[in-house]
């Protein structure tokens, strides 16, 4: 199985955002309740990234927080 390492960033707006999956088709993931505008690092961008594992070869997803 390959394992990929999931992109962090900001959009130009400001907004910061972690990429998982490599699908041709994209997915924005609104996430809530974050009190920080920063990318999740770590365990929680694992976490996540684990959650919608299942999309991963069908769509290029963006948590966006």
């Amino acid at each position: 199985m390959n394992k990929q390492k999931a992109d962090a960033g900001y959009f130009h707006n400001g907004l910061p955002y972690n990429q998982f999956g490599h699908g041709p088709r994209y997915l924005v993931i609104f996430q809530g309740l974050v009190y920080e505008n920063k990318p999740l690092s770590g365990l929680m961008a694992q976490f996540f990234g684990g959650a919608y594992k299942f999309l991963e070869e069908v769509y290029t997803m963006y948590l966006a927080s």
